[in-house]
C-alpha cells in the first residue's frame, strides 16, 4: 500500500492541535492543572529572597524516558537552557480597550503623514459600472469552466463535481452582478472622500448595504475605526477593532496591503502586487532579515505601546504570488522578562473553564524582504492591574526537569490516534508508537486565568518546551510528523510556580 498517498488522503480531516497535551481537556490526575487547588495562590501571599550569587546559569538538558504505557518515547535534548532559580513576579492583567489617540498613535507611526480617509462600502457610478462589466464576463459559462479546470488541472474533478461547481460559481457571481445592477441608477457621479474621524463607530456604520449587519445583537457590541489610503499607488486600509462584551473580548488593530472597497478585480489586484515585486523571486538573505527586523522595532517604539521583542522572523513562500516574503512575530516585555511566544488562540468563544476569551497579546508583521509594509496585527492588548507579588519562589533547575518529566510521562498513545473514535479504522494507521523530540525550553512570562475571573489573567513564571513529534504503526512506518517543517511547535508548558500545566492552546 502506497502509505503517502493514504496518509495525505486522511491529513484533511486531522486536527493536529488536539494531540498536544496542553490541548487536552483538564485530567483529574493531582498533578496537573487546576487541580493544585489553592498552591497558587498561597505561593502568592508570601515572598521568597533571592538565591545569594545565584546569577543566570545555561544548563544542559538532556534525558530519555518513556510515558507510564510504554508507547511514546521523549527524547529532550537542549544544552542552552538559561534559569536562575531566582524568585520571578507576578502580574495581574486585564485587557485594555483602545483609544481613538492610541489608534492614531499606531496609524502615525506605521504611515507617517500619509492621509487617512473614513471607509465606505459607497462607489461611484463608474466603479459600479466596472464591476457590472466585469462580473458580466467572469459569470459566463465558458470562462468559468476554464477557470474551474485550470485550478483543478493538477487534481481534475470528477464531471459531477466539475459540474456542481461551476454551478455555484455561475449562481454567486450572477447574483453579485444583479446587486450591482440595482445599485447602478441611484449611484454618484463622484463622493466627497472625509478624513478619517479617529472615532469609534458601531460596525453596521461601516456596512450600512448590509442587512446582515443591522439590529444584530452580535455585531452590535463592535466598534470600529475603519480607515482606507494611498502609498506610492498602492492601496491600504487600517483597521481598528473595539469589542467589549461579557462573552468574549476583542481589541486589535491591523493593516494591510489590501482594496478594501474591490474597486479592482482579483486580476488587476494580482497584477499590481506583481508589478510592485512585492514578493520576492530570490530567497531573502540574513541581512535582509536583520533590515526587517530593526524595522519592525523601529515602528513599535514610535507606538507608545511598551517595550517589545522579535521573537521569530521566517522568510515565508508564498505559491499565490509565487514569491517570497518576511513574516515576523513580536512579543512584550514585562518587568524586564519576555512573554513567552506562543500560538495565538484559534477561537475565544468558549464557555469552558480552562477556556479563553481574550486574544494573546502579540505583534504581527509582514514585510516584503526589501522592508516594504505587507500587513500588521497587534492583538491582545493588556493593561498590568496589579503586582501580587515582586518575589515569589519558583522551582529550582532539578524541580523543575522532575516536574516536567513527570507531567510528559502521563502522556498516552489514545493521545496520538488518527482515527481516535473509529473502532475499524485500518490497522495501518492506528498509531502504535510515538517519538517526541524536544528541543528548546524557554522561561518567560505565561497568561493564565484568575481563579473565578473571565477576563483578568496572570502572568506567571514559566517554562515553555518545543519541539516535534512523529508517529508510528505496529509495522514501523511513519504515519506523520508535526510540524512537516523544522520549525518546533510547543508542546508543553509548566508554571514554575506550582508545577500546574498551563493550557496555552485554549
Amino acid at each position: 500500500m502506497n502509505m503517502k498517498k493514504l496518509i495525505s488522503a486522511i491529513l484533511c480531516v486531522l486536527s493536529v492541535a488536539s494531540l498536544f497535551s496542553g490541548c487536552q481537556a483538564a485530567p483529574d490526575t493531582a498533578v496537573v492543572a487546576g487541580k493544585n487547588d489553592g498552591v497558587f495562590e498561597s505561593a502568592l501571599n508570601s515572598s521568597a529572597e533571592p538565591v545569594e550569587n545565584a546569577n543566570t546559569e545555561t544548563f544542559s538538558y538532556t534525558n530519555t524516558f518513556k510515558s507510564t504505557d510504554g508507547k511514546i518515547e521523549i527524547n529532550i535534548n537542549d544544552d542552552e537552557v538559561q534559569y536562575s532559580g531566582n524568585p520571578m513576579p507576578v502580574l495581574r492583567v486585564t485587557p485594555h480597550s483602545i483609544t481613538p489617540e492610541e489608534a492614531k498613535t499606531v496609524y502615525t507611526a506605521l504611515f507617517g503623514d500619509t492621509p487617512a480617509y473614513e471607509y465606505t462600502e459607497e462607489l461611484t457610478k463608474s466603479e459600479i459600472e466596472e464591476r457590472i462589466l466585469y462580473y458580466q464576463q467572469i459569470s459566463q459559462y465558458d470562462y468559468v469552466v476554464q477557470s474551474v479546470e485550470e485550478e483543478h488541472a493538477m487534481n481534475p474533478l470528477s464531471e459531477e463535481d466539475k459540474k456542481v461547481e461551476i454551478q455555484l460559481r455561475m449562481a454567486e457571481r450572477r447574483e453579485r452582478l444583479e446587486y450591482y445592477k440595482t445599485l447602478y441608477d441611484a449611484a454618484k457621479e463622484e463622493i466627497a472622500t472625509q478624513e478619517c474621524q479617529w472615532t469609534f463607530y458601531p460596525q453596521s456604520h461601516y456596512y450600512a448595504d448590509f442587512p446582515s449587519f443591522q439590529d444584530n445583537e452580535f455585531i452590535d457590541a463592535v466598534e470600529n475605526i475603519i480607515a482606507t489610503m494611498e502609498i506610492n499607488d498602492l492601496p491600504y486600509w487600517f483597521y481598528v477593532t473595539n469589542r467589549d462584551a461579557e462573552d468574549f473580548k476583542v481589541q486589535s488593530i491591523s493593516a494591510s496591503c489590501y482594496d478594501a472597497k474591490g474597486v479592482m478585480s482579483e486580476e488587476e489586484f494580482y497584477n499590481l502586487i506583481i508589478d510592485n515585486d512585492l514578493y520576492s523571486k530570490e530567497e531573502p538573505t540574513e541581512e535582509q532579515a536583520e533590515n526587517v527586523k530593526q524595522l519592525a522595532l523601529d515602528y513599535i517604539e514610535k507606538m507608545d505601546i511598551g517595550e517589545w521583542e522579535i521573537a521569530e522572523c521566517l522568510g515565508l513562500y508564498y505559491p499565490y504570488y509565487e514569491g517570497y516574503y518576511f513574516r515576523l512575530t513580536a512579543t512584550p516585555i514585562y518587568e524586564g522578562i519576555s512573554v513567552t511566544n506562543l500560538p495565538q488562540l484559534s477561537a475565544i468563544t468558549g464557555q469552558e473553564e480552562y477556556d479563553s476569551n481574550y486574544y494573546y497579546e502579540q505583534i504581527l508583521f509582514n514585510f516584503s524582504p526589501d522592508g516594504r509594509l505587507l500587513g500588521f496585527d497587534y492583538t491582545g492588548a493588556l493593561d498590568v492591574v496589579e503586582v501580587p507579588n515582586e518575589s515569589v519562589a519558583v522551582m529550582s533547575f532539578d524541580e523543575m526537569t522532575e516536574r516536567i518529566e513527570t507531567q510528559l510521562s502521563l502522556d498516552d498513545i489514545g493521545m496520538y490516534q488518527l482515527f481516535s473514535n473509529d473502532p475499524n479504522a485500518p490497522a495501518e494507521l492506528v498509531t502504535d508508537k510515538v517519538v517526541m523530540d524536544i528541543t528548546d525550553m524557554e522561561i518567560g512570562f505565561a497568561r493564565t486565568k484568575v481563579k473565578d475571573e473571565r477576563f483578568d489573567f496572570y502572568l506567571v513564571p514559566s517554562v515553555t518546551l518545543s519541539g516535534s513529534y512523529t508517529m508510528y504503526n505496529e509495522s514501523g512506518e511513519a504515519l506523520y510528523t508535526y510540524p512537516e517543517t523544522n520549525l518546533a511547535t510547543p508542546i508543553l508548558v509548566l508554571n514554575l510556580v506550582d508545577g500546574s500545566v498551563i493550557h496555552y492552546a485554549q
